[in-house]
């Protein structure tokens, strides 16, 4: 599998678990910290950003959990951690921010002929960049007991071809 096709089935599963998360109740991990509830409102040229990816990570210490959330039709992210619980762990965050569109991707159809040779499609890139690298973004937000919510801005939509470097 192409490095370009790995990165999208990436991305979609990461957004399926921030999509769906644990409908049948699952029982928390050992270790799991307590976790807050925690919704980021994303924006896009003064509009609300659907289908965009969004991604916690800790400034400081670890975290082996896993904290994202997809934002719906209004721009908002619920976040979960592990995929399957609703909220973060307390503690200072990087917020990353992406949305990678594929364009001309094939049908359904397409994909389950087995004798298909065409095209995959092209991924592009919708937000800044910036936003999608720890060592660039600016977006930060600290997750404390009680309901976080926080509101960040993206600035003007880009379309960038994806490129693995």
């Amino acid at each position: 599998m192409n490095k370009t096709r790995f990165v999208y089935f990436s991305l979609c599963a990461v957004l399926f678990l921030a999509v769906f998360p644990g409908c049948g109740g699952k029982k928390k991990p050992d270790g799991l910290p307590a976790l807050y509830p925690c919704e980021i409102k994303v924006m896009q040229d003064g509009a609300p950003l659907a289908g965009a990816i969004v991604s916690l990570v800790l400034t400081e210490g670890s975290n082996k959990w896993g904290v994202s959330g997809g934002t719906n039709d209004q721009g908002v992210a619920k976040v979960y951690t592990h995929g399957d619980f609703a909220g973060a762990p307390a503690g200072q965050y990087k917020v990353l921010i992406t949305k990678t569109v594929i364009e001309d991707a094939p049908t359904q159809e397409q994909l389950n002929n087995p004798n298909y040779a065409g095209p995959m499609g092209t991924d592009y890139d919708y937000i800044d960049l910036q936003y999608k690298s720890l060592k660039s973004t600016p977006l930060t937000i600290e997750i404390t007991s009680g309901k976080n919510t926080k509101d960040f801005d993206v600035g003007k939509a880009i379309r960038e071809k994806v490129t693995i470097r």
